[in-house]
């Protein structure tokens, strides 16, 4: 004789897991789309710091190293983040039944690579985080060096205003 909680329990969990797949699929492109916004803004980061970095040379050179060593390392990650999703996307090229099969199956394997997007997700907010404190002590650099400008700067003027007194007092007396 079966067993009814034994059906009822599995029953239980195949609905649970058909459930859980539609919702993954109704996500699919909204996630994707999200991973790909992500990696795309953290790229062309990359490449305008890239940019500032080959036109400054008041960065410190220590400080210029570890934030060229921080983006070649990443780089690659986001290049094959970018890659994985465009993978995954679904680009409606034709409005053909061969076309829209293909989309559906594209759509079928989405909850099983659900993971791997949310995990890549997480790599590029840790490389952003990385990024992010690179930067933040490229800022506190510059920040440094303006003050070291400001200081020299008052010291100038009270060169100068010493000596325009100086220039006064002997004006006046002689």
């Amino acid at each position: 004789m079966v067993e009814p909680f034994g059906i009822a329990s599995l029953s239980i969990e195949a609905c649970k897991a058909l459930v859980s797949y539609c919702d993954g699929w109704r996500a699919f492109d909204s996630e994707i789309d999200s991973v790909k916004t992500k990696a795309e803004g953290l790229l062309s980061t990359l490449q305008l710091l890239d940019k500032l970095l080959a036109g400054t040379s008041a960065v410190h050179p220590i400080l210029t190293a570890d934030i060229e060593l921080k983006m070649s390392q990443v780089e690659a990650r986001i290049t094959k983040v970018c890659q994985q999703v465009t993978k995954c996307s679904v680009i409606s090229q034709s409005s053909g039944v061969e076309q829209k099969l293909r989309e559906t199956a594209k759509k079928a394997k989405y909850p099983f690579r659900r993971d791997t997007l949310k995990s890549a997700a997480n790599d590029l907010q840790d490389i952003q985080i990385n990024l992010n404190t690179a930067l933040l002590a490229l800022q506190i650099q510059q920040t440094e060096s303006l003050r070291n400008i400001e200081v020299q700067g008052a010291s100038i003027i009270t060169t100068v205003n010493q000596v325009q007194s100086s220039l006064d007092t002997m004006v006046g007396t002689g």
